[in-house]
């Protein structure tokens, strides 16, 4: 019997995606040691992953940011949903072509992808073809606008009505798996006319509850964590983006927090954590600022904090 040999796409610039990701694999090793798998990764997962000791196809050097085309359109916490839709096309069309020539060159039993909506939005418009079994691993499902301007809502439509469409069309070839509970998704329509989201992603998904890479257990005792970590007894922050565009308006605000509260609390240690930002200039911080780019286990240091300020993503809420 031949070794089963899988691609895995990690193509999400926030970096709970890859490390999530990473968690698959090593748990799927643990059950298939046998197992070959490679990666095509976006540039900050690539670099993650090969500390880790992952194998990386060189074409990941072809892998497109479509995340990189957030940071000019991001504002105070706000992303313009419609230029975002549009300028992300071409990116997305780039990366699922480029997964159709790693698929055509390297002949992959299986890929599994972590939303990789570009794949899927291909393959139900027979741009591409794949001639093996996909996975695709997903945290959310339905958009919905914040914002009461019309346009806003049409677009959260129609990505809606887009969503529900192509995963229709291709789920003969795509197992769809929903990272999460099934309460997790909203109990509501997609829009007018289109189909109940619970009932929808139950009738094409798997739940298969949330992904913690680690014991709980084992990060009861914060004075242990934190001496392990190198804090100290005083009151710690940690604010943390993962590397989202949207979070440098955040951590920004959290550094003139910590400016104010520094003079009531002279020994609070406050630690910021901004991934690479998608190429931004790094956050404008107080001086005595502790700023990282990416902490591995960032985990660790939730469990020693007293408050953890982050984004609204799934990985790092749920860590």
């Amino acid at each position: 019997m031949s070794t089963p040999n899988i691609l895995f796409i990690s193509w999400q610039g926030g970096m709970g995606h890859v490390t999530r990701d990473l968690a698959i694999v090593r748990a799927l090793h643990k059950i298939m040691p046998e197992v070959k798998v490679s990666w095509i990764a976006h540039p900050q997962a690539a670099r993650f992953l090969t500390g880790a000791g992952e194998r990386l196809l060189p074409e990941t050097d072809q892998v497109a940011d479509y995340n990189q085309i957030a940071a000019p359109i991001v504002k105070n916490f706000r992303l313009d949903l419609v230029k975002y839709a549009k300028l992300s096309e071409a990116p997305k069309r780039q990366n699922a072509r480029l997964a159709e020539q790693v698929q055509n060159k390297y002949r992959f039993d299986l890929i599994v992808g972590d939303e990789i909506y570009g794949v899927q939005l291909e393959l139900a418009r027979r741009n591409i073809h794949l001639d093996c079994p996909v996975i695709m691993i997903e945290d959310f499902i339905s958009y919905r606008s914040l914002s009461r301007n019309p346009l806003m809502r049409l677009v959260a439509f129609m990505k809606n009505r887009n969503l529900v469409n192509y995963t229709e069309k291709t789920s003969p070839q795509i197992k769809h798996l929903f990272v999460g509970e099934w309460e997790d998704i909203p109990d509501r329509r997609f829009g007018y006319f289109l189909p109940h989201c619970r009932e929808f992603a139950r009738k094409h998904y798997q739940a298969i509850g949330h992904i913690v890479r680690f014991n709980p257990e084992d990060y009861r005792d914060k004075a242990a964590i934190r001496k392990k970590l190198g804090y100290g007894p005083g009151p710690l922050v940690i604010c943390a983006t993962g590397g989202t565009a949207a979070g440098k308006d955040l951590l920004e605000l959290c550094g003139r927090a910590y400016s104010i509260l520094k003079q009531e609390m002279p020994n609070l240690h406050m630690v910021f954590v901004c991934g690479e930002l998608y190429g931004k200039e790094p956050p404008r911080l107080p001086g005595d600022a502790e700023l990282h780019h990416f902490l591995p286990d960032i985990y660790e240091h939730y469990a020693a904090c007293d408050l953890a300020v982050v984004v609204g993503a799934a990985p790092p809420v749920l860590n």
